[in-house]
């Protein structure tokens, strides 16, 4: 598909970025919506940038933008249990 005005890559970076400093969690849907598109996203992705933590959102990842000072970052569960599931060896029940 050809456009008669190819989009501003750079630009659309730029503005990305913008819109995901403030710490918050992003849809695609809305990115969209101010003119950047799902290739930028995987882009930014791939280079580190922005994490992905679900399908469709987006957001700034603070490891490489600690100036921001958001008051949070990825978890990194290497070696560590999560939070999140059960490390115990089977379904636990009731005590009687």
């Amino acid at each position: 598909m050809a456009y008669a005005n190819p989009p501003d890559r750079a630009g659309q970076a730029d503005r990305a970025l913008r819109i995901l400093k403030d710490g918050r969690t992003h849809r695609m849907k809305d990115l969209m919506k101010e003119g950047v598109w799902p290739e930028t996203m995987t882009r930014l992705v791939q280079d580190g940038l922005v994490l992905r933590p679900a399908h469709g959102y987006y957001q700034i990842n603070p490891a490489r933008f600690p100036q921001l000072d958001i008051g949070w970052a990825p978890p990194d569960h290497a070696g560590r249990s999560s939070p999140y599931t059960d490390n115990s060896d089977g379904p636990s029940s009731p005590s009687r």
